[in-house]
């Protein structure tokens, strides 16, 4: 690990709040990698639940609002909590404007 760990973006996960119909819907991919760092953006006009696993209710961000999950704050190095390879996020809430979106890093070693 000579140059440590780098920070990479992946692509951003969107959903049109035009598109919300009271029930879970998927947003973008499963995660590809194991990701230290999610934000969900919440850029619509009303209220956004968010699933990790489609069923259960996990997280509610109101309108016009962002939350982040950082795992790895202070870990320093691969130690830390990730949220897992292959997690699928999900929205439930009434249709509205404006979209959700979901901002994910993972890191690499160079």
């Amino acid at each position: 690990m000579a140059n440590g760990f780098r920070v990479i973006p992946d692509t951003l996960r969107q959903i049109a709040a035009t598109t919300f119909n009271n029930t879970f819907q998927p947003v973008g991919i499963p995660l590809i990698y194991p990701s230290p760092l999610v934000k969900f953006v919440n850029n619509t006009s009303v209220l956004v639940t968010i699933s990790w696993d489609g069923v259960n209710m996990h997280d509610v961000l109101p309108a016009t609002t962002f939350s982040i999950y950082d795992f790895c704050s202070d870990a320093g190095s691969t130690a830390g909590f990730y949220c897992a390879q292959g997690t699928q996020f999900y929205v439930n809430a009434a249709a509205g404007t404006g979209s959700l979106y979901i901002v994910v890093f993972y890191s690499s070693e160079q």
